[in-house]
């Protein structure tokens, strides 16, 4: 989903991936089928925090969603923020902020260190419900 004026850096993709840089189309497409996560989900044992803007038009956000599925039914601790206002990357910066809790939250629980509490206010819980798809416990929003 690159736009074509992205082309050049595509190309310079498909040299780091494959070391080729002028391969078809179909070339292209079988090599990054093969390098997706979601071929690669029953390897996936680990605890994962994905965050996924919903407006995303290189990433489409239905392949996190099936991957945060698939983990979520297989016991697979798993944090999934999707962002309704979010495109490729969080540029709002309430967004960004409040991710910046929660990724911090999920890494002392997983990897350990210190952990400064975030205080969530009414208006920041508000928000967020519909947001947190899976791991609100491991976000530290039990209670909330």
């Amino acid at each position: 989903n690159m736009p074509d004026y992205w082309s050049t850096s595509k190309n310079e993709l498909m040299y780091r991936l494959v070391g080729e840089r002028n391969i078809t189309k179909e070339e292209q497409k079988k090599i990054l089928k093969s390098h997706s996560p979601i071929n690669y989900i029953n390897q996936i044992t680990k605890p994962l925090l994905i965050a996924h803007g919903k407006n995303d038009p290189r990433v489409i956000y239905n392949g996190s969603e099936k991957i945060a599925h698939e983990l979520h039914n297989r016991n697979t601790p798993i944090a999934y923020i999707l962002y309704d206002d979010e495109g490729h990357g969080l540029l709002k910066p309430a967004n960004r902020y409040l991710f910046a809790a929660f990724r911090e939250k999920f890494l002392s629980i997983y990897l350990g260190g210190k952990l400064e509490e975030f205080d969530f206010n009414e208006n920041d819980i508000k928000n967020l419900n519909d947001k947190i798809i899976y791991g609100k416990k491991l976000l530290g929003l039990n209670n909330k």
